[in-house]
């Protein structure tokens, strides 16, 4: 039997691309606390 010894998780584009969900998560926190959405751009910077 097989016992896995470690995990990986990846999540900077390798297997996931998750930067644009990171990016919808953020401007509903700001929505929810009162702020202004931001553009992608000043996101990304």
């Amino acid at each position: 039997m097989f016992a896995a010894r470690a995990a990986v998780f990846d999540l900077d584009c390798t297997l996931v691309d998750t930067l644009d969900r990171f990016f919808e998560v953020f401007n509903e926190l700001l929505k929810n606390y009162g702020k202004p959405s931001i553009t992608w751009e000043k996101f990304y910077e």
